[in-house]
């Protein structure tokens, strides 16, 4: 009977610190600033589906809930942040490939363009590159010859 009881108040104990635990998060996630979280995980190139499921689960939020019409309207700002012609330039730039369906048809344009003038301009960074060690070669090959030249023209 002894042994009942201590399993019985152990379970209850787990029980309580599980509630207390579930009580205190969910009294953490109604103060987040919702919109700001939905803006940064936007305009970090997230995907609604995946980032707001996940805080909902965390924090135990309804369907159509305030915090679930902040975070949307955050995100969807961050994602005009994210899908301009800036961003995509910058992407284009580190040859970072675009997560594919973030953007929507409205603002993909935008961020497409960006990336390929970013992707652009790398490729031509690269042949600028190549074409400043090649004039390099050349100058040092005609340094070479002209002292080899000085050097006979001198001798005779």
């Amino acid at each position: 009977m002894i042994l009942y009881k201590k399993i019985f108040f152990s379970f209850f104990f787990i029980f309580f610190l599980l509630l207390s635990a579930c009580s205190h998060l969910n009294k953490n996630c109604s103060k987040i600033n919702w919109y700001e979280i939905g803006r940064q995980d936007s305009t970090r190139g997230s995907k609604w589906e995946d980032t707001f499921l996940e805080k909902k689960q965390m924090c135990s939020l309804r369907k159509n809930s305030n915090y679930e019409r902040a975070y949307k309207n955050g995100f969807d700002a961050g994602l005009r942040e994210y899908c301009s012609f800036k961003t995509g330039y910058i992407y284009g730039l580190s040859k970072t490939k675009e997560q594919s369906g973030v953007c929507p048809g409205s603002l993909k344009k935008s961020f497409v363009d960006g990336y390929e003038a970013g992707t652009y301009m790398t490729e031509i960074q690269t042949l600028q590159s190549e074409l400043q060690k090649q004039i390099s070669r050349l100058e040092k090959k005609i340094r070479n010859y002209e002292n080899k030249k000085s050097l006979t023209m001198n001798k005779r």
